[in-house]
């Protein structure tokens, strides 16, 4: 089943007109493609910057003798992206964190 999304209110009146195979429509169209490509980019960037920081977390976790698994931390971190004003809605924001948390973690646990 597919969901059909509304077009905030914010947008409706910088929305071209829907004129199939209209070149602008295209190229605005393609600007947004390559706006997610660069945010994309950014994207993984920081989640390299996150990854560089879990390998040191490990280290230091294995010398302490502390579990990867620490969930008054992962809940803590949830709520804090939850709480934060943003466009995504709080639940698909905790979604994401709790995936990337998730992955991170278990790759952790694969460092130690």
């Amino acid at each position: 089943m597919h969901r059909v999304l509304a077009i905030p209110p914010m947008l409706q009146n910088t929305m071209p007109p829907a004129m199939p195979g209209d070149p602008m429509l295209s190229a605005a169209v393609d600007n947004c493609r390559a706006e997610i490509d660069r945010i994309d980019d950014m994207i993984l960037a920081a989640l390299d910057e996150r990854a560089r920081v879990v390998q040191r977390l490990a280290v230091i976790k294995r010398h302490q003798g502390v579990a990867a698994f620490d969930p008054a931390r992962e809940n803590s971190v949830l709520d804090r992206v939850s709480a934060q004003a943003n466009t995504l809605p709080a639940e698909r924001r905790r979604a994401i964190f709790a995936a990337i948390i998730a992955h991170m973690r278990d790759w952790q646990g694969t460092l130690a």
